[in-house]
């Protein structure tokens, strides 16, 4: 795989990462569930928000995206598109500027791009393959005027959803993609070592976060990016407020801060990971509650297996904080990861508390517990987390970053 200098956001750009084979594998899972549930064709509509166009076509800011039984897989090109949130420099970028696709009619391995067309032109397409029942894959994403003219086009069409279907089946890496996401954890792991020398008393917080997102990207990330950092002020104190683009912070010896990542690598594939970091030695009490932290976090990770379920490791979760004499405030997950940006995460459907999990799937875990500290009064806590990326095995969720989990005292003499 050639990677140096290569962002490979689209598909004839990354052509050295996904190989023909891994595009075929894709498109071959989406068949067989469609052969499952009897359905002729499958259509996803507003396929950006999960990344489907990306995922099965190569190419981002699609409209929709049409699976026939066999031959091609047609790409719908978007009309007008925002191309703002994809920059790499979001200082200088106009959010304001709407951009046309540029016109281009390429196809190749198994798939057709074809201009916009109206809700009616893609009735009629999907006429044109016959059959009368229609996979979709979120269906609440169709437009009223779409449901019409399908309506017009095929009164008897049968829709069978295939959301879940597919998308427990997307959750799924296979070993290219799982090379992705271990190539974003190494890119964060080592932003994570660079934080323990960056991190100095009189530094601003914005200057170290834009050194980071820099370094992050000049490493092959694109999109959105979570390049966090955020004030947890001194161990003594309550946290302020999450705020993690706070600019006008000015480092502190005795600072802690919360470090979180968010961000793809080359192939597009998402990772995150977040650690705590503090300036100068922590008490001791302060050690012992991210210890606590990393123990709920590797609790919940040893029950990623195939066959149990979110809600289980939930329900479990929370009886092991609750026997330990603390609360499980938050349990919080992203089941199975972006594909082309980080913008899939908000808009994901395959989180499902009752899905079995299956070998392979990834998912981030990042409980949160709580840290009593009863020398500000009676009740007053703060959260305590660390935030880690997992794969499903037989024996457990196995990480997918290399920096390891715990509290980063940086030693300032």
């Amino acid at each position: 795989m050639i990677l140096k200098g290569k962002k490979m956001r689209d598909r004839y750009e990354q052509v050295e990462m996904y190989s023909k084979e891994e595009y075929a594998r894709r498109a071959a899972l989406v068949r067989s569930e469609m052969v499952k549930k009897g359905a002729d064709v499958l259509l996803i509509p507003d396929c950006t928000k999960e990344s489907y166009d990306h995922w099965l076509t190569g190419k981002e800011f699609l409209e929709y995206v049409i699976v026939p039984s066999d031959g091609d897989i047609i790409g719908v090109l978007l009309d007008e598109i925002d191309e703002s949130g994809y920059e790499d420099d979001t200082d200088t970028v106009d959010f304001k500027r709407y951009v046309h696709q540029k016109a281009f009619t390429p196809s190749a391995d198994g798939v057709r791009f074809i201009h916009p067309v109206s809700e009616d032109g893609i009735a009629k397409l999907i006429a044109s393959f016959g059959g009368k029942k229609l996979g979709i894959i979120n269906p609440g994403f169709m437009t009223w005027a779409l449901q019409e003219a399908l309506k017009k086009q095929l009164p008897e069409l049968e829709y069978i959803d295939l959301t879940m279907e597919v998308d427990s089946q997307k959750t799924r890496k296979s070993e290219e993609e799982l090379a992705c996401i271990r190539m974003a954890g190494a890119a964060q792991s080592q932003m994570m070592e660079a934080l323990e020398h960056m991190l100095r008393p009189g530094r601003h917080l914005k200057e170290i976060r834009t050194e980071v997102r820099d370094q992050i990207v000049s490493m092959g990330a694109s999109g959105f990016l979570h390049c966090m950092l955020i004030n947890l002020g001194n161990q003594m104190e309550i946290a302020p407020p999450f705020d993690p683009y706070s600019d006008d912070v000015i480092i502190r010896e005795g600072d802690r801060f919360f470090a979180l990542y968010e961000s793809n690598s080359y192939g597009g594939h998402c990772t995150a990971m977040g650690r705590v970091f503090i300036l100068g030695k922590a008490a001791e009490e302060y050690k012992q509650a991210i210890r606590f932290a990393v123990e709920v976090n590797e609790y919940a990770a040893a029950r990623m297996k195939p066959g149990n379920t979110l809600r289980r490791i939930v329900a479990d979760t929370r009886s092991y904080v609750t026997l330990k004499g603390h609360n499980l405030k938050r349990m919080c997950w992203m089941h199975g990861l972006s594909t082309a940006t980080y913008g899939e995460q908000f808009g994901v459907n395959d989180i499902s508390y009752d899905w079995p999990l299956t070998d392979g799937a990834v998912l981030h875990c990042h409980p949160i517990s709580n840290r009593f500290m009863p020398w500000l009064g009676g009740g007053v806590w703060e959260e305590a987390w660390e935030l880690n990326t997992y794969v499903v095995t037989p024996e457990g969720g196995k990480s997918l970053v290399k920096y390891p989990l715990g509290l980063t005292e940086i030693d300032l003499d």
